[in-house]
């Protein structure tokens, strides 16, 4: 995992993209944020570019978007090797993405309320910031 890689956020919704670049200002990382409409742009540019990402973030419905491209996205997932987030603004069954198929680290429902989102965003960027690197050996002290 690339803690100073970007962040990247796959996100259709104008408004919302808004919404998750104040909260990322507010929080004042030194990580960037990368938008990206679709999940082929941002395929797209993380391979030509040569990004490793801090985390990705994914809006539930961009995922079941296009079936015909899901192989390509567990792929790029895989090769990605950082941790995935799934939300939704709404909440029904259907949208909950079986962890099990691509390798992503949680989803959660976006709060209605723009505070609570907020912290939920926080809370898990700056868990992800304190966890530990399990390739990294422990330092012993003798």
């Amino acid at each position: 995992m690339n803690k100073q890689g970007p962040i990247v956020l796959i996100e259709e919704n104008k408004e919302n993209r808004l919404l998750f670049e104040q909260i990322f200002t507010g929080m004042e990382l030194e990580n960037g944020l990368l938008c990206f409409a679709t999940f082929a742009e941002a395929q797209r540019h993380i391979i030509s570019e040569k990004i490793k990402p801090f985390l990705l973030f994914s809006n539930v419905l961009q995922f079941s978007e296009d079936h015909k491209q899901s192989s390509h996205q567990k792929n790029m997932f895989l090769k990605l090797k950082c941790p995935c987030f799934y939300f939704s603004i709404l909440f029904t069954q259907c949208f909950v993405v079986d962890s099990s198929s691509i390798p992503a680290k949680s989803y959660f429902t976006a709060p209605y309320n723009e505070n609570k989102f907020t912290e939920v965003i926080n809370s898990i960027v700056r868990s992800w910031q304190v966890k530990k690197d399990k390739k990294k050996p422990l330092l012993k002290i003798a």
